[in-house]
């Protein structure tokens, strides 16, 4: 009767691709990819963005309150 047994937990046999026979004899260069991704992630700091914005919200507000009908 199945409707007592427990099942069975599944096996994971995962090899890590740097352990597969294909990749032994490469080398992998890691320095260079962590370079590629830094250089390509330019991100401009969030407190710059914050007082860019508040700079142009102070321009606008100044502008606005010297302008009359």
């Amino acid at each position: 009767m199945n409707l007592f047994n427990q099942r069975q937990p599944k096996r994971f046999s995962y090899t890590p691709r740097h352990l597969k026979e294909q990749y032994h004899g490469k080398s992998f260069d890691f320095e260079s990819a962590r370079n590629q991704k830094a250089r390509r992630k330019k991100k401009v700091p969030p407190m710059l963005v914050f007082l860019i914005v508040l700079g142009m919200v102070i321009a606008i507000w100044y502008v606005l309150s010297t302008y009359e009908i």
